[in-house]
């Protein structure tokens, strides 16, 4: 997930600001650390965490705007949550930068600041002075991964293909077709809210 992979470099590369976490990064790292097995260096990213702080009040969240701080906070590309708020505060003061440190989709709050310094949140404008950048800090898996992922599911799993742009996932569906066989993957079509019942 990016904003532990963030927290991580943060650690390492020895930061001297206090690091806040907030939003969906604060339930991600609950779930991130009950599955330390699955990670390249689990000691590593405790004492990352260890080294930040979670803000679980919107007192907290007030007060971390006397003084210079990094805040964690997952955008979903300006959408919504925590990242919003941070953003209505923050952006009006040269002195503050925001970092986007993924992919913005066409038509998100995130792709409207990136390219125009002005985005449209919640029906009201936001105007960025604070310095903006944007790097490529994605922890999403690559086709490669995806496939064989996918290759571990048995046929009759039902697999549903969701949070990519629609021409990209059709390509990627004829590929596993044409590639391995595979027929059990889907795409929700016009944003299709699908119900699915796990049985054991």
């Amino acid at each position: 997930m990016v904003a532990q992979e963030i927290l991580i470099t943060l650690y390492k590369n020895g930061i001297d600001y206090s690091i806040i976490i907030d939003g969906l990064a604060r339930v991600a790292n609950q779930i991130v650390a009950k599955y330390p097995h699955y990670l390249a260096n689990p000691e590593l990213y405790l004492k990352a965490v260890e080294n930040s702080l979670e803000v679980t009040t919107d007192y907290q969240r007030k007060s971390l705007m006397k003084e210079p701080v990094i805040i964690v906070s997952p955008a979903g590309m300006l959408k919504g949550g925590a990242s919003v708020y941070y953003l209505k505060k923050l952006a009006r003061d040269r002195r503050n930068a925001v970092i986007l440190p993924s992919y913005q989709a066409p038509d998100t709050p995130g792709f409207e600041l990136l390219t125009r310094g002005r985005a449209f949140i919640d029906k009201s404008e936001v105007v960025l002075e604070a310095k903006l950048y944007w790097f490529d800090f994605s922890s999403h898996a690559g086709r490669a991964e995806l496939e064989t992922f996918i290759n571990h599911f048995s046929p009759d799993t039902r697999i549903l293909l969701v949070h990519t742009e629609a021409i990209k996932a059709l390509q990627f569906l004829e590929r596993l077709k044409v590639k391995y066989g595979i027929e059990n993957v889907h795409v929700p079509v016009n944003d299709e809210t699908m119900l699915i019942h796990v049985g054991r």
